[in-house]
């Protein structure tokens, strides 16, 4: 049992001795959240928004991650992924790489409080008393449980378990389209905490430290004792009846039928309780057919899992010659899954309608799953951009980190004009070059900017300038010639004029 502290401590517990194995240390603030990552890996999330990834088997902090604002829940998805909530926002982590893969803005209205996967769902529930269905991850459904919400749970079955601050419990029934309201009852005094025990059974804590056992079938209270001096804070099922409660005042109680086995001291206030004795099993499908069957098939060997309703999955690989012959011979479209369900889809039986299909994994569809919902999977960032997934308002988008300051733009297309400030002394012509400005000269010129003339440009230069000079020289001679001709004859031809008068 792993004990996430105020102080920001974790105290890791054997499950047997009940002696302390060890702390971890590296939180400053309130551990909110705990999460089994397999197989060596400890998540754990703080009211700063700090998540800490710890390695279990040498017990050191492996990496860092960032949620701002209280991680008030953790909860892997399967091997590869895990959420974490924070404020009102969902993550999606890769447990490969640690890194985001997927950002839920404004997921809720007020801050989310819980989170818990059941049969392809992420199910989320805030404080005002809204709880979301997620189906890969894409808003499917909400309810508004009209209380103020201080914990939830859900059982292997399907049922799910509000607590009010109000001291009411209700059970609802998860449905494909719907939550069906199956029971209600008080818990008398405010209510702070609860959690699933056998099926049937659950058990809650409220404000005075009274811990109440009921039988939720049929809202019969069948225990009701004070189990601590305050606050009852944390609740968590250890098998069969015996679970484990924790108190503001920092003790951590483990009972057995209402009955107390043991009293820990964990020196600070406990805020999250957390079993991992036994690492979770998560049913990853490979690229084999699977045929899952609503209707019983006795025949066949089946293996039952939790995350569905009833429902059976038949693995051809291991399937009889005889069994795989029956399943053939029945009027069934393969049509789906002639080609096998891409990206490890299941194909599973609808015996309503008589037809195989390809049941999705998280963020594919289509016929044969060949389509991924997600904008990135289209690679929109050019040039070598980060593309990332953002679901605001239910609604996929991307946003592209441009992998340096050379391009920009929503797909980084742009690309930085380096020549922008380089005229090349209007000598030459600018060009990228490595993202750097160079001049391509004009004949007669060299230099970086163009700036050199060659000395058969300088001499042209001092003919045409020689030039020029006399032939202005000669144009001033003629210009002053024709003007002394011009006074000579009107000189003249007065003299003329006069001996002319005479």
């Amino acid at each position: 049992i792993v004990s996430g502290l105020g102080n920001g401590i974790i105290k890791i517990w054997d499950l047997s001795s009940y002696l302390l194995l060890f702390n971890l240390t590296g939180h400053t603030s309130a551990v909110q959240s705990i999460e089994y990552l397999p197989d060596k890996y400890l998540a754990s999330g703080d009211e700063n928004g700090k998540i800490i990834i710890w390695n279990l088997l040498n017990q050191t902090k492996h990496t860092v991650l960032i949620h701002n604002g209280s991680v008030r829940s953790l909860i892997l998805i399967n091997h590869t992924t895990f959420a974490s909530a924070a404020s009102n926002s969902i993550k999606l982590w890769s447990i490969e790489s640690f890194t985001t893969k997927l950002t839920i803005e404004d997921a809720h209205s007020s801050d989310i409080i819980g989170l818990r996967y059941f049969s392809n769902n992420l199910f989320s529930i805030s404080s005002d008393g809204i709880v979301k269905s997620w189906h890969n991850f894409v808003l499917k459904l909400q309810m508004d449980i009209n209380c103020n919400v201080s914990n939830f749970d859900i059982d292997s079955n399907g049922n799910l378990a509000c607590g009010c601050i109000n001291g009411s419990i209700r059970i609802y029934s998860i449905q494909s389209h719907s939550f069906l309201l199956i029971n209600s009852f008080d818990h008398n005094k405010a209510l702070f905490s609860l959690c699933f025990l056998e099926s049937g059974y659950l058990v809650s804590g409220g404000r005075d430290g009274t811990l109440n056992v009921w039988n939720y079938s049929t809202s019969s209270n069948l225990l009701s004792f004070i189990g601590h001096a305050s606050k009852v804070t944390a609740l968590e099922h250890a098998g069969a009846q015996v679970f484990w409660s924790g108190a503001i005042a920092g003790l951590i109680r483990i009972w057995d039928n209402g009955t107390l086995i043991k009293t820990l001291n964990a020196n600070s206030n406990v805020h999250i309780l957390k079993y991992i004795a036994q690492p979770k099993s998560i049913n990853e499908t490979n690229t084999s057919i699977i045929i899952t069957n609503s209707t019983s098939v006795s025949s066949f060997t089946t293996d039952k899992y939790n995350t569905d309703f009833g429902i059976s999955d038949i693995h051809i690989e291991t399937m009889s010659l005889s069994d795989l012959v029956i399943i053939l011979s029945r009027r069934y479209d393969f049509t789906d899954c002639l080609l096998n369900c891409s990206n490890n889809g299941q194909c599973k039986l609808d015996t309503l309608i008589n037809r195989f299909f390809c049941l999705c994994q998280e963020n594919y569809y289509g016929s044969s799953c060949k389509l991924n919902i997600k904008p990135c999977s289209s690679n929109p960032c050019l040039n070598n951009g980060i593309c990332s997934d953002v679901l605001t308002n239910n609604i996929f988008n991307y946003e592209c980190q441009c992998s340096n300051e050379f391009y920009s733009g929503r797909n980084c297309e742009l690309r930085k004009d380096v020549c922008f400030n380089e005229t090349c002394s209007n000598r030459g012509n600018c060009f990228d070059l490595n993202h750097n400005a160079k001049c391509k000269c004009f004949s007669m010129y060299s230099g970086d900017k163009c700036e050199i003339e060659s000395s058969d440009l300088k001499e042209i230069k001092r003919t045409i300038k020689a030039t020029s000079i006399l032939a202005i020289i000669i144009i001033f001679c003629f210009y002053g010639l024709l003007i002394i001709l011009d006074i000579f004859c009107k000189s003249k031809k007065t003299k003329k004029n006069e001996n002319d008068l005479k």
